[in-house]
């Protein structure tokens, strides 16, 4: 039982779970050299996901800044296939605020035009202030389908996250001061005109358990479709209230997750199981004369997207990048841990162990 506890204490809490489950690699392979001289820079990143049909999507940065300015599809056995906005006049020099792969190889991406950048050694960093706003669906030729101009309320600094609707669009996104995050959520019709903010209880919170956090992604507002159509709205810290949407939307109901306080990101939704990679703390190992020795775990927890309550954890004594999660199985991407290995990711799949152990029960 004190080990099942510390598990918890990595996630900041010590109850809840229902079910703590150890993994262990079933499959491992390096990710082609020609996608990995797309996708290098930055290196794994929260922003890989897998579609319906087992396709990896790995964004790309524009040079040595922190811009997405591209897609590549990934699939073993199979041609690559590069998305790059740049090519596209009314997108170039513009970043990838959010994708989601849709079915039968089409992909939805938020993409923001960039007015000006930060620079650093006159080089481009990070977005200083922006233009405009698209919707943009791509073939699966890599080609675009279709773009539509969000036409943002001032109100509107910050947009992180896209869901089509039936007969418009909905845009979440977020204000923030130096220790608090206020989720926001815009409704747009077909043609990308602004229609209504939505009113979203509870939406003011602190923006972590800490203040910091490993990842972004703990405070920038994700949608994810569900298999009924409606859409989840959350951001990476489980005490901030997620949101349900329906198809036209109308906000159907407003939850947390279950228990208060941690910090994740990566969350991939699995019928109602929501998985998400928490932040957990590493474990102190020793010293290496005077610099502290440190080893690295990961901790998967699995929550019901119903009642908010997390119903497993899945622990890893390494850590990686989360691609995709199919319900059994995750795959997460590693950088090449020496100079003597190959110039590439490691892509493995770690699977539930034979072993399980019972958490404390509430």
């Amino acid at each position: 039982m004190r080990r099942l506890c510390f598990i918890f204490l990595w996630l900041g809490t010590c109850a809840q779970a229902q079910l703590v489950t150890q993994l262990e690699i079933v499959k491992e392979s390096k990710l082609p050299k020609d996608v990995f001289d797309l996708v290098a820079v930055g290196g794994p990143n929260s922003g890989i996901q897998c579609d319906a049909q087992e396709s990896i999507w790995i964004p790309g940065l524009r040079g040595y800044s922190s811009a997405v300015s591209s897609l590549v599809r990934y699939r073993p056995g199979e041609a690559m296939l590069h998305f790059d906005i740049d090519t596209v006049p009314r997108l170039k020099n513009g970043n990838i605020e959010y994708f989601s792969p849709l079915r039968e190889g089409h992909v939805l991406a938020l993409v923001r035009t960039v007015a000006e950048y930060n620079e650093v050694h006159g080089r481009p960093t990070t977005p200083k202030r922006y233009a405009d706003t698209f919707a943009v669906t791509f073939a699966p030729s890599g080609t675009v389908d279709e773009i539509v101009q969000l036409r943002l309320p001032s109100s509107a600094a910050e947009v992180t996250a896209l869901a089509q609707l039936r007969d418009g669009w909905l845009v979440a996104g977020y204000t923030h001061d130096s220790k608090s995050i206020d989720m926001r959520a815009y409704l747009f019709d077909r043609g990308g005109s602004f229609t209504k903010e939505l009113a979203l209880p509870s939406a003011h919170n602190k923006g972590s358990r800490t203040g910091d956090a490993e990842s972004n992604a703990v405070f920038r507002p994700t949608a994810l479709r569900t298999a009924d159509g409606s859409v989840l709205v959350l951001r990476g810290f489980s005490s901030q209230s997620f949101y349900r949407f329906s198809d036209t939307g109308g906000l159907l109901e407003t939850k947390k997750l279950e228990p208060d306080g941690i910090d994740f990101w990566s969350p991939r939704l699995v019928g109602n199981s929501l998985m998400v990679n928490a932040d957990v703390r590493p474990e102190s190992i020793g010293k290496l004369g005077s610099i502290p020795v440190v080893r690295f775990r990961s901790a998967f927890a699995i929550f019901d997207s119903t009642t908010g309550r997390m119903t497993e954890v899945m622990t890893w004594m390494d850590y990686g990048t989360v691609g995709c999660f199919d319900g059994t199985r995750l795959t997460v991407f590693k950088k090449a841990e020496s100079a003597a290995e190959d110039s590439t990711w490691r892509i493995l799949t770690p699977g539930r162990a034979t072993k399980t152990g019972h958490g404390p029960k509430t």
